[in-house]
């Protein structure tokens, strides 16, 4: 009965049936399918719809800023403190189609120094800035290049006279190594 069973297998004669089908089965059905994606569908919109809530919390969060006391208090660097002092003085300079002016607060001890349209120095030199104790030039920092800057002056300027800025080699000098292009006095 094997013999027979075989035989009819190899020739096509009898239905065949398991395994050894030669037409492929067919694919899960699509409506099986759209089932399995429409039960995944629901866990990736809560997702989305999560992720896109935590985001509007964190954005809503940094405009609201928890952390401020409530009291608008701003820190301010000691540049824009002295420009907003209440002893502050101002005096300025004109030198050519330049403007170097000086903001002090003797309070703070502090100054601020702000130049505008000021050529380039000379290759392989710089701006160094002084700060006038009497006869002494004491150095109180360098302009960074560009035509218009704002710098906070290093050193003692409640007692100090006046500022000044000279042409310098570049990394600068312990004394000034020429006259100033400009010395603002503080009087």
């Amino acid at each position: 009965m094997t013999s027979d069973l075989c035989s009819e297998q190899a020739s096509g004669a009898g239905p065949v049936t398991g395994s050894a089908s030669s037409e492929p089965s067919p694919p899960a059905s699509l409506d099986s399918k759209r089932s399995e994606h429409a039960h995944r569908a629901p866990h990736v919109r809560q997702w989305l719809a999560g992720a896109a809530a935590a985001a509007i919390l964190v954005t809503g969060g940094l405009l609201w800023h928890p952390w401020s006391s409530g009291t608008s208090a701003v820190q301010l660097t000691a540049l824009q403190q002295v420009l907003q002092a209440k002893d502050a003085q101002r005096f300025e300079k004109h030198v050519g189609g330049a403007t170097a002016t000086v903001v002090r607060s003797t309070r703070l001890n502090k100054a601020v120094i702000a130049v505008a349209n000021l050529p380039a120095p000379p290759r392989g030199t710089v701006y160094e800035l002084w700060l006038q104790h009497g006869t002494t030039m004491v150095k109180a920092g360098f302009l960074p290049k560009g035509s218009s800057n704002t710098v906070l002056l290093q050193g003692d300027a409640a007692s100090a006279s006046g500022a000044g800025i000279t042409i310098e080699p570049a990394g600068g000098s312990p004394t000034p190594s020429l006259p100033p292009l400009a010395l603002i006095t503080f009087a």
